[in-house]
């Protein structure tokens, strides 16, 4: 509660974004969004911004409030009515791990916010982007080596995150697994971007089990490919590594960020043509569908040299204390 994690009252009033990928103000590592109005918004209750629970937990004497539904919401409002959100023609929802998570999750009730608040002259604009956050279900352990999230059921049932799921996939009795993003992804409305490794770190406990690392590959992609619809696309790479890498991974000649700009301008053409379009004339298809996506990295368990900082976060990776002595092993992550 008293950390950076649990609360944000120690906050610092400025936070330099630079280097931060797509909430970077430089123009190169982040070219269709560095000249936005960028806003930073912390997870603080560890449940991905999903919960609104009445009550707090006490543990060891100490009172826990998992409300993060509730900020992200007042956050928004706050936005909208002081700080000139409601004048804005284009709104991306990002979010990076648990962020990830929420910026799929809570797409289209953040948009119905931003959409109701609006007092903009044209129609706003809003898509997501969410990178890193996909954490594959395991219908058996998973292999020695990788970490698995446990804790997205107990989320579910104890703090009241079924309000931040999308409402269509628990009316099919998915329950807590509408807060996997690719369970969820097929029942959101808003335009939604992946960005993921197959590989991604943060689900490995030891990178050098290599049999392990495809196994994760293999579900990691499956999970994207039976969840990716029209409108929603994805670039899934074969970098070992965990959000951060915003423009620095390729395919070909397109970085993940430019791959995510020529995705987002086809949708807000489709957009704005549905906008435009007369009263009681049927829109068109999207057309996303025709597009190839989502866009994979063939290789597998990962590709060495894959961006300039790999090896770098594989040495940070090994000291990481989340591990434990036991790396070896399988095993359960605390947050994701």
């Amino acid at each position: 509660r008293k950390g950076y994690h649990g609360s944000s009252g120690q906050d610092h009033d400025t936070r330099s974004l630079q280097g931060k990928g797509y909430l970077s103000g430089h123009a190169k590592q982040n070219p269709m969004m560095h000249d936005w109005n960028r806003v930073l918004v912390r997870n603080c209750d560890g449940t991905a911004f999903l919960a609104s629970a009445d009550d707090a937990w006490e543990v060891d004497g100490t009172p826990l409030y998992f409300r993060g539904r509730d900020n992200a919401l007042a956050v928004v409002d706050a936005l909208l009515r002081e700080h000139g959100m409601d004048r804005a023609t284009e709104v991306v929802i990002s979010g990076c791990s648990a962020g990830g998570v929420a910026a799929v999750l809570l797409a289209d009730l953040l948009r119905d916010r931003i959409v109701a608040g609006s007092r903009s002259r044209s129609p706003v604009f809003v898509a997501a982007l969410s990178d890193s956050g996909v954490f594959p279900e395991w219908s058996k352990p998973a292999p020695t080596g990788l970490l698995t999230f446990p804790q997205f059921e107990w989320i579910h049932v104890h703090v009241n995150a079924s309000g931040g799921a999308p409402a269509r996939c628990l009316a099919q009795g998915f329950a807590w697994r509408c807060l996997h993003v690719g369970v969820a992804l097929p029942f959101v409305t808003t335009p939604v971007f992946l960005v993921q490794s197959a590989v991604d770190s943060w689900h490995v406990s030891d990178p050098d089990r290599s049999e392990s690392l495809g196994v994760l590959a293999h579900r990691i992609r499956e999970e994207v490919l039976s969840a990716v619809r029209a409108p929603h696309a994805a670039a899934v790479d074969s970098c070992f590594h965990h959000c951060q890498e915003w423009g620095n991974i390729r395919w070909g000649s397109q970085s993940n960020a430019a791959v995510f700009q020529s995705w987002y301008e086809s949708r807000r053409q489709e957009w704005l043509k549905r906008a435009r379009a007369p009263a009681g004339v049927p829109p068109s298809a999207s057309g996303v569908i025709f597009e190839g996506w989502p866009l994979m990295h063939a290789a597998e368990p990962w590709v060495e040299s894959c961006y300039a900082g790999q090896s770098g976060h594989r040495l940070w990776h090994q000291a990481l204390h989340r591990l434990g002595p036991s790396s070896t092993t399988s095993g359960s992550a605390a947050e994701p």
